[in-house]
C-alpha cells in the first residue's frame, strides 16, 4: 500500500474504508496506515483499531502515561534529564510526535506554573515545528507573567526556526489537532 503518498489528503472516511482488510494486512503495512493515521490527526482510531493488532503499539498507551509522568518528576528542580535524549527515548519506543505534543499540551492545562512553562517549551524546542509555537502561545498566555511568557515564547520560536532552517529537524512540522 502507498498511503504514504496519499497522506496529505486522508480523510476518516478512508481510514475507516480500510477496517474490513486489517486481517489481511501484514505488521508493516498496518504501521504505515498508524503513521498515516497520526499525519492525519487520528489517532484515536488508530489507538482501537490498529494498536490492538501490532504487538509493539499495544502498550503505546502507557508510554504516553509514562511520558506525562517524566514530565510531573522533572517539575522536581533535582531531577534534570536533557529534553532531547528524554523526547528521542519514546520516538524510539513508537511514540510519534504529535502524540506527545499533544500529551504536553493537555499537561500544560493541569500545570500552569513557571517551571511547568519552562519544561514544556523544553520539548517542544526538540519536537515542535513552526505551527507548533502559536498552538503554545494560545495555552499558556493566560499563565505567568508577560514578560515571562515573552522570553519563553521567543527562546522557543528562534530554536525551532534555527532547527527548520538548518535541515536538523526531523519532519518538525505538525498539523495542528483539533
Amino acid at each position: 500500500m502507498k498511503l504514504m503518498a496519499l497522506r496529505g489528503g486522508l480523510s476518516s472516511s478512508n481510514f475507516h474504508a480500510l477496517e474490513p482488510y486489517f486481517d489481511r494486512m501484514d505488521e508493516q503495512c498496518l504501521w504505515s496506515i498508524d503513521y498515516a493515521a497520526d499525519s492525519a490527526g487520528m489517532m484515536e482510531w488508530a489507538e482501537r483499531h490498529i494498536w490492538p493488532r501490532v504487538p509493539a503499539l499495544k502498550n503505546r498507551g502507557s508510554r504516553k502515561a509514562e511520558f506525562i509522568a517524566g514530565l510531573e518528576k522533572s517539575l522536581d528542580s533535582r531531577w534534570r534529564v536533557p529534553p532531547e535524549s528524554y523526547c528521542q527515548r519514546y520516538l524510539r519506543g513508537g511514540c510519534r510526535p504529535g502524540q506527545l505534543l499533544d500529551s504536553i499540551f493537555d499537561w500544560l492545562g493541569c500545570n500552569a506554573d513557571e517551571r511547568a512553562l519552562t519544561v514544556a517549551a523544553e520539548v517542544l524546542a526538540c519536537l515542535g515545528g513552526r505551527n507548533d509555537v502559536e498552538r503554545f502561545r494560545t495555552v499558556v498566555v493566560a499563565r505567568g507573567s508577560a514578560l515571562m511568557i515573552d522570553g519563553i515564547l521567543k527562546d522557543v520560536s528562534f530554536r525551532i526556526q534555527r532547527a527548520t532552517l538548518a535541515g536538523t529537524a526531523d519532519e518538525r512540522e505538525h498539523a495542528p489537532l483539533e
